[in-house]
Protein backbone atom coordinates (compact mmCIF):
# COMPACT_ATOMS: atom_id res chain seq x y z
CA UNK A 1 0.00 0.00 0.00
CA UNK A 2 1.23 3.48 -0.63
CA UNK A 3 0.45 6.24 1.84
CA UNK A 4 1.11 9.89 1.09
CA UNK A 5 1.31 12.35 3.81
CA UNK A 6 0.69 16.21 2.89
CA UNK A 7 1.91 18.71 5.52
CA UNK A 8 2.53 22.43 6.35
CA UNK A 9 4.99 24.24 8.71
CA UNK A 10 6.49 27.77 9.00
CA UNK A 11 7.37 30.24 11.66
CA UNK A 12 3.70 31.61 11.87
CA UNK A 13 2.00 28.40 12.17
CA UNK A 14 4.61 26.26 14.15
CA UNK A 15 6.28 22.83 13.45
CA UNK A 16 3.49 20.65 14.84
CA UNK A 17 2.12 19.57 12.07
CA UNK A 18 5.38 18.35 10.69
CA UNK A 19 6.49 16.18 14.04
CA UNK A 20 2.97 14.37 13.95
CA UNK A 21 3.59 13.78 10.06
CA UNK A 22 7.42 12.58 11.11
CA UNK A 23 5.91 10.40 13.88
CA UNK A 24 3.15 8.71 11.83
CA UNK A 25 5.62 8.30 8.66
CA UNK A 26 7.79 6.16 10.97
CA UNK A 27 5.72 4.08 12.06
CA UNK A 28 3.51 3.35 8.68
CA UNK A 29 6.64 3.04 6.84
CA UNK A 30 7.21 -0.27 8.30
CA UNK A 31 4.48 -1.91 6.62
CA UNK A 32 3.56 0.32 3.47
CA UNK A 33 5.53 2.59 1.11
CA UNK A 34 5.46 6.02 2.71
CA UNK A 35 6.33 9.33 0.86
CA UNK A 36 5.81 13.25 2.68
CA UNK A 37 4.91 15.92 0.59
CA UNK A 38 5.98 18.96 3.41
CA UNK A 39 4.94 22.66 2.20
CA UNK A 40 8.31 24.45 4.92
CA UNK A 41 10.16 27.79 4.89
CA UNK A 42 13.61 27.90 3.97
CA UNK A 43 15.36 25.95 7.57
CA UNK A 44 12.85 23.81 8.36
CA UNK A 45 14.03 20.61 6.50
CA UNK A 46 15.67 19.68 9.16
CA UNK A 47 12.87 18.20 11.23
CA UNK A 48 13.03 15.34 8.30
CA UNK A 49 16.48 14.89 8.55
CA UNK A 50 16.62 11.55 9.46
CA UNK A 51 14.08 10.49 6.52
CA UNK A 52 16.00 11.53 3.59
CA UNK A 53 14.98 10.27 0.59
CA UNK A 54 10.94 10.04 1.88
CA UNK A 55 10.52 13.96 1.55
CA UNK A 56 9.58 16.13 -1.28
CA UNK A 57 9.67 20.09 -0.07
CA UNK A 58 7.40 22.74 -1.42
CA UNK A 59 7.63 26.55 -0.84
CA UNK A 60 3.93 26.35 -2.18
CA UNK A 61 0.90 24.96 -2.38
CA UNK A 62 1.02 25.37 -6.08
CA UNK A 63 4.48 24.02 -6.08
CA UNK A 64 3.03 20.74 -4.47
CA UNK A 65 -0.15 20.13 -6.85
CA UNK A 66 2.48 18.75 -9.90
CA UNK A 67 3.64 16.28 -6.82
CA UNK A 68 0.44 14.93 -6.70
CA UNK A 69 -0.61 15.04 -9.91
CA UNK A 70 1.77 11.53 -10.61
CA UNK A 71 0.80 9.52 -7.56
CA UNK A 72 -1.50 7.06 -7.39
CA UNK A 73 -1.57 6.49 -3.64
CA UNK A 74 -4.26 3.97 -1.72
CA UNK A 75 -4.25 7.08 0.63
CA UNK A 76 -3.95 10.94 0.97
CA UNK A 77 -2.89 11.71 4.25
CA UNK A 78 -3.21 16.04 5.24
CA UNK A 79 -1.38 17.33 8.13
CA UNK A 80 -2.45 21.16 8.02
CA UNK A 81 -4.66 23.86 8.74
CA UNK A 82 -5.68 24.71 5.47
CA UNK A 83 -4.86 23.70 2.18
CA UNK A 84 -5.44 25.41 -1.57
CA UNK A 85 -8.61 24.86 -3.01
CA UNK A 86 -7.41 23.51 -6.40
CA UNK A 87 -4.59 21.26 -4.40
CA UNK A 88 -7.45 19.56 -2.72
CA UNK A 89 -8.86 18.86 -5.13
CA UNK A 90 -6.18 17.51 -7.50
CA UNK A 91 -5.70 15.31 -4.22
CA UNK A 92 -9.18 14.05 -4.00
CA UNK A 93 -9.33 13.59 -8.09
CA UNK A 94 -6.76 10.20 -7.38
CA UNK A 95 -9.55 8.51 -6.10
CA UNK A 96 -8.03 7.59 -2.88
CA UNK A 97 -8.94 7.32 0.77
CA UNK A 98 -8.23 10.55 2.37
CA UNK A 99 -7.48 11.35 5.90
CA UNK A 100 -6.77 14.52 8.26
CA UNK A 101 -4.65 13.63 11.19
CA UNK A 102 -5.19 17.37 11.93
CA UNK A 103 -8.13 17.72 14.02
CA UNK A 104 -8.66 21.85 12.61
CA UNK A 105 -8.49 21.26 8.76
CA UNK A 106 -10.65 23.72 6.22
CA UNK A 107 -11.57 20.60 3.94
CA UNK A 108 -12.27 17.99 6.96
CA UNK A 109 -15.98 18.10 6.25
CA UNK A 110 -14.43 16.56 2.27
CA UNK A 111 -12.25 13.94 3.78
CA UNK A 112 -12.85 10.37 4.31
CA UNK A 113 -11.76 10.12 7.92
CA UNK A 114 -10.66 12.69 10.31
CA UNK A 115 -8.65 11.82 13.27
CA UNK A 116 -8.58 14.42 16.67
CA UNK A 117 -7.56 13.46 20.59
CA UNK A 118 -10.65 14.91 21.73
CA UNK A 119 -14.13 13.08 22.19
CA UNK A 120 -16.13 16.32 22.26
CA UNK A 121 -15.74 16.61 18.17
CA UNK A 122 -18.92 17.28 16.15
CA UNK A 123 -20.17 14.56 13.62
CA UNK A 124 -19.43 15.50 9.78
CA UNK A 125 -21.61 13.49 7.55
CA UNK A 126 -20.28 11.52 5.35
CA UNK A 127 -16.92 11.72 6.79
CA UNK A 128 -15.73 8.83 9.60
CA UNK A 129 -14.18 10.16 12.53
CA UNK A 130 -11.95 8.82 15.12
CA UNK A 131 -11.95 11.10 18.07
CA UNK A 132 -10.18 10.48 21.49
CA UNK A 133 -6.87 10.16 23.22
CA UNK A 134 -5.99 6.72 21.92
CA UNK A 135 -5.53 8.24 18.34
CA UNK A 136 -3.38 10.42 20.02
CA UNK A 137 -0.21 10.87 17.71
CA UNK A 138 3.58 12.17 19.82
CA UNK A 139 7.09 12.41 19.63
CA UNK A 140 8.87 9.03 19.74
CA UNK A 141 11.72 11.06 21.86
CA UNK A 142 8.77 11.76 24.78
CA UNK A 143 9.69 9.68 28.09
CA UNK A 144 7.89 8.91 30.99
CA UNK A 145 9.16 10.72 33.94
CA UNK A 146 9.23 8.29 36.77
CA UNK A 147 8.12 8.68 40.00
CA UNK A 148 11.18 8.69 41.88
CA UNK A 149 12.32 11.17 39.66
CA UNK A 150 9.52 13.07 39.68
CA UNK A 151 9.66 13.58 43.83
CA UNK A 152 13.74 14.61 43.03
CA UNK A 153 12.15 17.12 41.13
CA UNK A 154 9.97 18.54 43.32
CA UNK A 155 12.28 18.14 46.52
CA UNK A 156 14.40 20.58 45.17
CA UNK A 157 13.76 24.20 46.73
CA UNK A 158 14.03 26.28 43.47
CA UNK A 159 11.30 24.74 41.82
CA UNK A 160 12.84 23.96 38.64
CA UNK A 161 10.02 25.06 35.65
CA UNK A 162 10.38 24.10 31.88
CA UNK A 163 9.25 26.75 29.38
CA UNK A 164 8.26 25.47 25.83
CA UNK A 165 5.82 28.13 23.23
CA UNK A 166 6.69 25.87 20.65
CA UNK A 167 9.06 24.92 17.56
CA UNK A 168 8.55 28.69 16.11
CA UNK A 169 6.99 30.56 18.54
CA UNK A 170 6.06 33.82 15.70
CA UNK A 171 4.80 35.89 18.63
CA UNK A 172 8.16 35.60 20.52
CA UNK A 173 5.47 34.64 23.52
CA UNK A 174 8.99 32.94 25.19
CA UNK A 175 10.09 36.44 26.17
CA UNK A 176 6.98 37.39 27.67
CA UNK A 177 6.86 34.33 29.58
CA UNK A 178 10.28 34.61 30.74
CA UNK A 179 9.56 38.64 31.57
CA UNK A 180 6.65 37.20 33.62
CA UNK A 181 8.18 34.40 35.48
CA UNK A 182 11.61 36.47 36.52
CA UNK A 183 9.19 39.00 38.27
CA UNK A 184 8.26 36.04 40.84
CA UNK A 185 9.01 36.48 44.14
CA UNK A 186 9.93 32.75 45.03
CA UNK A 187 13.32 31.40 43.53
CA UNK A 188 13.09 28.85 40.82
CA UNK A 189 15.44 27.20 37.73
CA UNK A 190 13.20 28.14 34.17
CA UNK A 191 14.46 26.00 31.64
CA UNK A 192 13.46 28.06 28.18
CA UNK A 193 13.68 25.28 25.45
CA UNK A 194 13.68 26.69 21.64
CA UNK A 195 12.79 24.67 18.88
CA UNK A 196 14.51 24.44 15.59
CA UNK A 197 12.35 27.45 14.10
CA UNK A 198 13.05 29.54 16.77
CA UNK A 199 14.11 32.62 14.69
CA UNK A 200 13.64 35.51 17.36
CA UNK A 201 17.01 37.21 18.87
CA UNK A 202 18.76 35.26 21.55
CA UNK A 203 20.18 38.58 23.10
CA UNK A 204 16.75 39.35 24.03
CA UNK A 205 15.78 36.60 26.27
CA UNK A 206 19.66 36.87 27.46
CA UNK A 207 18.56 40.76 28.18
CA UNK A 208 15.98 39.81 30.30
CA UNK A 209 17.31 37.34 32.60
CA UNK A 210 20.22 39.27 33.05
CA UNK A 211 21.09 40.49 36.75
CA UNK A 212 17.94 38.27 37.86
CA UNK A 213 19.35 36.75 41.05
CA UNK A 214 16.26 35.20 42.10
CA UNK A 215 15.96 33.21 39.36
CA UNK A 216 18.41 30.62 37.41
CA UNK A 217 17.41 30.92 33.50
CA UNK A 218 19.02 28.50 31.61
CA UNK A 219 18.52 28.50 27.54
CA UNK A 220 18.35 25.38 25.31
CA UNK A 221 17.40 24.80 21.70
CA UNK A 222 16.66 21.29 21.41
CA UNK A 223 15.42 18.64 19.20
CA UNK A 224 16.01 15.17 19.75
CA UNK A 225 17.00 16.23 23.60
CA UNK A 226 13.87 18.52 24.59
CA UNK A 227 13.01 15.54 26.76
CA UNK A 228 14.94 14.65 28.21
CA UNK A 229 15.60 18.23 29.41
CA UNK A 230 11.88 18.34 30.07
CA UNK A 231 12.49 15.32 32.80
CA UNK A 232 14.25 17.42 35.20
CA UNK A 233 11.67 19.79 35.61
CA UNK A 234 8.15 19.49 38.18
CA UNK A 235 5.92 22.04 35.81
CA UNK A 236 5.89 23.67 32.23
CA UNK A 237 4.61 26.62 30.90
CA UNK A 238 3.34 25.56 27.55
CA UNK A 239 1.35 26.80 24.45
CA UNK A 240 -1.17 23.49 24.13
CA UNK A 241 -0.72 21.53 20.87
CA UNK A 242 1.41 18.55 20.94
CA UNK A 243 3.47 19.43 23.40
CA UNK A 244 0.85 19.64 25.89
CA UNK A 245 -0.08 15.95 24.97
CA UNK A 246 3.34 14.83 25.54
CA UNK A 247 3.44 16.38 28.69
CA UNK A 248 0.42 14.36 30.05
CA UNK A 249 2.23 11.48 28.60
CA UNK A 250 5.57 11.98 30.35
CA UNK A 251 3.43 12.77 33.49
CA UNK A 252 4.95 16.38 33.71
CA UNK A 253 1.96 18.76 34.87
CA UNK A 254 1.57 21.90 32.73
CA UNK A 255 -0.04 25.35 32.54
CA UNK A 256 -1.07 26.47 29.11
CA UNK A 257 -1.54 29.64 27.36
CA UNK A 258 -3.31 29.23 24.22
CA UNK A 259 -2.63 31.84 21.18
CA UNK A 260 -6.16 31.03 19.27
CA UNK A 261 -9.69 29.53 20.76
CA UNK A 262 -9.53 26.93 17.85
CA UNK A 263 -6.17 25.79 19.81
CA UNK A 264 -8.40 25.30 22.95
CA UNK A 265 -11.27 23.76 21.25
CA UNK A 266 -8.76 21.12 19.32
CA UNK A 267 -7.51 20.28 22.96
CA UNK A 268 -8.79 16.95 24.34
CA UNK A 269 -10.60 19.05 27.48
CA UNK A 270 -10.86 15.82 28.99
CA UNK A 271 -7.10 16.56 30.19
CA UNK A 272 -8.34 19.53 32.36
CA UNK A 273 -11.23 17.83 33.47
CA UNK A 274 -8.91 15.42 34.68
CA UNK A 275 -6.70 17.32 36.16
CA UNK A 276 -3.10 16.33 34.85
CA UNK A 277 -2.58 20.18 33.10
CA UNK A 278 -4.61 23.31 33.47
CA UNK A 279 -5.55 25.89 31.16
CA UNK A 280 -4.38 29.14 31.64
CA UNK A 281 -6.39 30.83 29.00
CA UNK A 282 -5.59 32.78 25.29
CA UNK A 283 -1.99 34.76 26.21
CA UNK A 284 -2.86 38.24 27.51
CA UNK A 285 -1.08 40.11 29.87
CA UNK A 286 -4.09 39.44 32.29
CA UNK A 287 -3.25 35.90 31.65
CA UNK A 288 0.77 36.17 32.39
CA UNK A 289 -0.37 37.68 35.56
CA UNK A 290 -2.69 34.58 36.19
CA UNK A 291 0.16 32.51 35.28
CA UNK A 292 2.60 33.99 37.84
CA UNK A 293 -0.18 33.59 40.29
CA UNK A 294 -1.27 29.95 39.28
CA UNK A 295 2.93 29.24 39.34
CA UNK A 296 3.37 30.76 42.67
CA UNK A 297 0.20 28.60 44.37
CA UNK A 298 1.73 25.44 42.49
CA UNK A 299 5.62 26.10 44.98
CA UNK A 300 3.24 26.61 47.90
CA UNK A 301 1.70 23.46 47.99
CA UNK A 302 3.86 21.06 45.52
CA UNK A 303 1.70 18.19 46.95
CA UNK A 304 -0.93 19.15 44.02
CA UNK A 305 1.98 18.88 41.63
CA UNK A 306 2.42 15.78 42.49
CA UNK A 307 -1.16 14.46 42.71
CA UNK A 308 -1.16 16.22 38.99
CA UNK A 309 1.47 13.69 38.05
CA UNK A 310 0.09 10.53 39.54
CA UNK A 311 -3.57 11.24 37.78
CA UNK A 312 -1.53 11.21 34.12
CA UNK A 313 -0.35 7.51 34.73
CA UNK A 314 -2.14 5.39 32.38
CA UNK A 315 -3.84 8.56 30.51
CA UNK A 316 -1.45 7.98 27.22
CA UNK A 317 0.14 5.22 25.33
CA UNK A 318 2.44 5.04 22.87
CA UNK A 319 0.02 3.72 19.94
CA UNK A 320 -1.60 5.67 18.29
CA UNK A 321 0.03 5.79 15.26
CA UNK A 322 -0.46 2.48 14.72
CA UNK A 323 -4.56 2.71 15.94
CA UNK A 324 -4.44 5.17 13.40
CA UNK A 325 -2.73 3.49 10.92
CA UNK A 326 -5.10 0.53 11.62
CA UNK A 327 -8.00 2.30 10.16
CA UNK A 328 -6.47 3.65 7.08
CA UNK A 329 -5.85 0.21 6.19
CA UNK A 330 -8.74 -1.04 6.80
CA UNK A 331 -10.68 1.89 5.12
CA UNK A 332 -8.27 1.13 1.99
CA UNK A 333 -9.11 -2.51 1.80
CA UNK A 334 -13.17 -1.51 1.69
CA UNK A 335 -12.76 1.18 -0.95
CA UNK A 336 -10.72 -1.42 -3.18
CA UNK A 337 -13.76 -3.89 -2.36
CA UNK A 338 -16.16 -1.96 -3.40
CA UNK A 339 -14.12 -1.14 -6.92
CA UNK A 340 -13.79 -4.70 -7.71
CA UNK A 341 -17.68 -5.04 -6.60
CA UNK A 342 -18.60 -2.50 -9.03
CA UNK A 343 -16.32 -3.73 -12.35
CA UNK A 344 -18.27 -7.17 -11.69
CA UNK A 345 -21.38 -5.37 -11.81
CA UNK A 346 -20.42 -3.51 -14.67
CA UNK A 347 -19.43 -6.93 -16.55
CA UNK A 348 -22.56 -8.82 -15.70
CA UNK A 349 -24.28 -10.38 -18.84
CA UNK A 350 -27.49 -7.88 -19.49
CA UNK A 351 -30.74 -9.50 -17.97
CA UNK A 352 -28.42 -10.60 -14.81
CA UNK A 353 -30.17 -9.24 -11.29
CA UNK A 354 -27.68 -7.46 -9.51
CA UNK A 355 -27.79 -6.83 -5.91
CA UNK A 356 -27.93 -2.97 -4.51
CA UNK A 357 -24.49 -2.66 -3.54
CA UNK A 358 -23.61 -0.74 -0.17
CA UNK A 359 -22.03 2.39 -0.30
CA UNK A 360 -18.51 1.67 1.25
CA UNK A 361 -17.64 2.45 4.83
CA UNK A 362 -14.84 5.53 4.89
Amino acid sequence: MRIEILCRGSSREGLGHLLRARTFARYARRRHEVAIMAIVEPGLESVFEDMAGDVTFARSDAELAGHIGRTSPDAICFDTVWIDPDVFAVARARRCVTVSLSPVFDHMDQVDILFTRSKRYPMLPGVSVFAGLQYAIFSEHCMVIGDAPYRANLSLQDLPIAVCMGGSDAANKTLRVIRALTAMPMRSTIWVLLGEGYAHSYNSLVEQVRGSTTHEVILAKTNRSMWRIMNQCAVAVLAGGLTTIESVYAGLPSINLFERQEHVDAMATDLFDAGVCLNGGLFSEESLLTLVTEMDALDRNRDRLWEMHTRSHGILDRHGSERVLREIENACVAKKSWVVRAAEMRHRPVGVDAAVMPVPAA
